[in-house]
């Protein structure tokens, strides 16, 4: 299988032997408040957590019923996975190795008054 790289490193952050995954059938998708996918509910209970950017691919290669795998981190005993790679029951992968997206927090100067 094929590592998860990060762009901003220009390095492999993970191979995908390493990740956690579950296979299950999609039972709906998780939207956030603008309506872009940003998770899913898979049969089994587990909870799949993807960054919203996937958004659009997610939508036009998985459908509600599709059995999917999906590789990734397993945060402590809970069931949910963050997702780094979304696989289709057709083939189509959808890997997320972009950087998270920075927000820019207003500098200590900026925050004073004078």
């Amino acid at each position: 299988m094929a590592p998860v790289l990060s762009r901003e490193f220009d390095m492999q952050i993970f191979n995908e032997e390493q990740l956690s995954h579950v296979t299950s059938s999609v039972v709906r998708f998780l939207l956030d408040p603008n309506g872009n996918a940003e998770g899913l509910l898979l049969g089994n209970g587990v909870r799949i957590q993807f960054s919203s950017h996937l958004s659009a691919e997610v939508l036009r290669a998985v459908r509600v019923g599709d059995r999917i795998t999906v590789y990734g981190l397993l945060p402590m005993a809970a069931p949910l996975m963050a997702a780094s790679v979304i696989e289709s029951a057709s083939g189509t992968r959808i890997v997320d190795d972009e950087p998270p997206i920075r927000r820019h927090r207003p500098s200590a100067l900026a925050q004073t008054s004078c």
